[in-house]
């Protein structure tokens, strides 16, 4: 599928959804209710497909008028410095697939949460490698920072990524802020679906989440 649309920056205070389930057959009601945008996971490579972003959800959801946004859930298990780069153009790959415009500054976010069993030297060398192999195929790296049990507040803020994203469980703050937050609590009941809210907000930096726009 080729590219189509345009990257937005929605205003500050936009507000939006992010599911790890379809919305397609809700998409239009989010739309009406006034939810600005909608942020689906693709899944890791070779894991389950229940559930993932597919190239006809996709274009329900920019039909629907709403912007899309994509993240990849989280991996906790296998995490080593050679995956990072494999789950990182696995995204980036999908996002191509899907249409999403290529350099243009749209960022894919990498979902980081969970316990994990490894150094976390190694934590970080996944996600460095994660952050280059989006950069080289065309788009913007961005974190969402969740739950995890490795890394400090300051190895967090290092991280070569472009944007972050709170989780609405308590995180640390990272130096450059965060471009979007969840509210709490997640798992809000909306169109008859679970979903988490999102509001976008600038960073201290002045740098605001991107979004496809159909």
């Amino acid at each position: 599928m080729g590219s189509a649309g345009t990257v937005v920056r929605l205003p500050v205070g936009s507000v939006g959804i992010d599911r790890s389930a379809t919305i397609a057959p809700q998409a239009a009601e989010l739309s009406s209710l006034g939810y600005r945008f909608a942020i689906r996971n693709v899944g890791l490579p070779g894991g389950s497909t229940n559930g993932v972003l597919t190239a006809s959800e996709a274009q329900t959801i920019l039909g629907a008028g709403l912007a899309l946004g994509l993240y990849q859930t989280y991996r906790n298990t296998g995490v080593t410095a050679a995956q990072g780069l494999t789950d990182g153009e696995f995204i980036a790959e999908q996002a191509q697939s899907f249409g999403f415009p290529i350099g243009q500054g749209m960022a894919l976010w990498c979902d980081l949460e969970g316990t994990f069993d490894v150094p976390a030297e190694t934590l970080i060398q996944y996600l460095t490698n994660w952050t280059v192999a989006v950069t080289n195929l065309g788009y913007v790296p961005g974190l969402y920072n969740g739950p995890q049990s490795l890394l400090s507040a300051s190895q967090v803020g290092a991280l070569p990524f472009k944007a972050f994203w709170q989780a609405a469980s308590l995180v640390p703050a990272v130096p450059d802020g965060y471009q979007m937050y969840q509210l709490n609590p997640a798992n809000t009941m909306v169109a008859g679906i679970n979903v988490d809210v999102d509001v976008v907000q600038q960073d201290f930096g002045g740098g605001w989440p991107t979004f496809w726009q159909g």
